[in-house]
Parts: structure tokens; C-alpha cells; sequence
């Protein structure tokens, strides 16, 4: 069984081309360097602003708002045994 880890973060990010972008490099390299070891998901908030950072991942979830933003933090609650973390 692999360990899940959710990274739940109030930066803003953009979908673009199919990849996801970010201004801070720190959301960008902590992500990667973890999913060597867990299975990495991000909640985090919708931008339109093109930014400039790629992240290599893939179980990100977008929301337009904090009602959105509210709801999968709790869909999250129903995975079995995850981790949190809380930037």
C-alpha cells in the first residue's frame, strides 16, 4: 500500500496546455521531491493569471472558490489513511 499524502495550499495556480503552473518554486520542488515517496495530491486554488513555474504532477485539484476549496478538503477525508500537509 502506498502512503498519500495531500498537500492542501492557498497559492494560486494556472492550467495551461495541460500542465499546471505556479509563481513559488517551493510549491513546485516539495511536491516532486515527495512523490518519490507518497503519492502526492494537491488542493489548491484556481488562477487565470499565467504563472511561471511548471509542476510535474498530475492529482492536482482546482477551485474557483473557498466553497469549492471547502468541499475537496473534505472529499480527501474519505481516502483511507492519508497524510496532511498544511502550507
Amino acid at each position: 500500500m502506498e502512503n498519500q499524502l495531500v498537500i492542501i495550499n492557498n497559492e494560486k495556480i494556472c492550467f495551461k496546455d495541460n500542465y499546471f503552473y505556479c509563481d513559488n518554486v517551493d510549491m513546485k520542488s516539495l511536491p516532486e521531491g515527495l512523490n518519490n515517496n507518497f503519492k502526492v495530491s494537491m488542493i489548491l486554488r484556481k488562477s487565470e493569471t499565467v504563472r511561471s513555474h511548471k509542476i510535474n504532477l498530475n492529482r492536482i485539484i482546482l477551485s474557483s472558490n473557498i466553497i469549492s476549496f471547502l468541499i475537496n478538503i473534505f472529499k480527501t477525508f474519505k481516502k483511507k489513511n492519508p497524510k496532511f500537509l498544511l502550507i
